[in-house]
């Protein structure tokens, strides 16, 4: 039989003398497609937009000389770089660390999943045993019995402690002898409404329309997007394209983009409901992800068709201009307020 052979990316240096680590608080994971961790593993030198995003959190404590690091993985193959940019746009010191993914994870394992691991390899240890006494034909639920295995249990404190981890979850009750009602109680933390306004391009063959003349087809524009998604977008909205292991993706429930008729203007809007309130980090992790939609994945698919309305075929385009862009809703009422800081906001009006 072929042993099985543990396999890692990695680097190794020449006749190290000794190696001298330090502590590292790894403050955040964050998960990159293949194309932006290999942009980041080839080119560190260069400034990249998710260490800029998370360069608060890398530095060096000067006083107890402890490392504050984000740990990058490849969505793909799961291998990780964990990044100190001492406060800067770009990586200063970093380690490549090989299949990062499984030891973010088993960090992550709750006491009921270690002990699920533990009854299993106890599993495969007494079914080998009876193997080598010449018995060959096995049932699961015999093996587990014979080692005080309650599969059945463990499940539900897997599952119960898994829910209690969740941001959006408030209160988990888990009734270990049962009663007749459940087996298990959830309660989820109260939602609500959350909205990202954008300015709107749009655009008549070569003519570009105001976005206050074009109040009037915010209806065909709604149905337009609601007839773009997909599938798997019909429950959670964008959100079904999100790192599932993220904060975020639990805070947030559903995000559907559209445009609204506001301050006498068309306006984009991803219209969302959330679990609680975004933390400030959490914020801007979630208007990074959204600029990206905007620009790259549902913007190029909204581009590119064409919506018919009364006046012909527009195409609409979730922009930006030089005073503003993703702004909530108190932001833009805010900007709203002070129009001589913000003249290309001359067409909407708060009154």
């Amino acid at each position: 039989m072929q042993v099985k052979k543990l396999i890692l990316n990695s680097a190794m240096n020449d006749r190290t003398e000794k190696y001298e680590p330090h502590e590292i608080i790894i403050e955040k994971t964050v998960n990159l497609s293949h194309e932006e961790f290999e942009t980041l593993r080839t080119h560190p030198e260069w400034e990249h937009r998710q260490v800029r995003l998370y360069r608060d959190l890398m530095y060096t404590n000067q006083k107890n000389d402890t490392v504050h690091g984000v740990l990058f993985i490849d969505e793909e193959n799961g291998d990780g770089i964990l990044v100190n940019s001492e406060l800067e746009d770009y990586v200063l010191k970093s380690q490549f660390i090989p299949d990062a993914r499984m030891l973010a994870e088993a960090h992550g394992l709750t006491p009921a999943e270690w002990k699920l691991h533990a009854y299993l390899k106890k599993m495969v240890s007494r079914i080998a045993e009876m193997a080598h006494d010449r018995v060959h034909d096995f049932r699961f639920s015999e093996i587990a019995d014979g080692i005080g295995f309650d599969f059945q249990t463990i499940l539900h404190e897997i599952t119960s402690e898994m829910l209690r981890e969740r941001e959006d979850i408030q209160k988990v009750t888990y009734y270990p002898a049962g009663v007749p009602w459940a087996e298990l109680t959830v309660h989820t933390v109260p939602a609500q409404e959350y909205k990202l306004y954008s300015p709107l391009r749009i655009v008549r063959g070569t003519e570009e329309i105001p976005s206050v003349q074009a109040v009037g087809y915010a209806e065909q524009i709604n149905e337009f997007i609601r007839n773009l998604l997909s599938l798997e977008e019909k429950v959670r909205g964008l959100m079904a394209d999100y790192a599932p292991d993220s904060p975020v993706s639990e805070k947030v429930i559903s995000a559907f983009p559209s445009v609204e008729a506001k301050y006498g203007t068309l306006l984009g809007v991803l219209t969302c409901r959330i679990a609680g309130e975004l933390t400030g980090e959490q914020s801007i992790e979630f208007c990074d992800w959204w600029e990206m939609q905007e620009h790259e994945k549902f913007g190029i698919k909204l581009k590119q068709y064409g919506i018919s309305t009364e006046i012909g075929e527009i195409h609409v385009d979730f922009d930006k201009t030089d005073s503003w862009y993703i702004q909530t809703a108190d932001e833009l009422e805010n900007a709203l307020a002070h129009p001589d800081e913000n003249p290309e906001m001359s067409d909407m009006s708060l009154t």
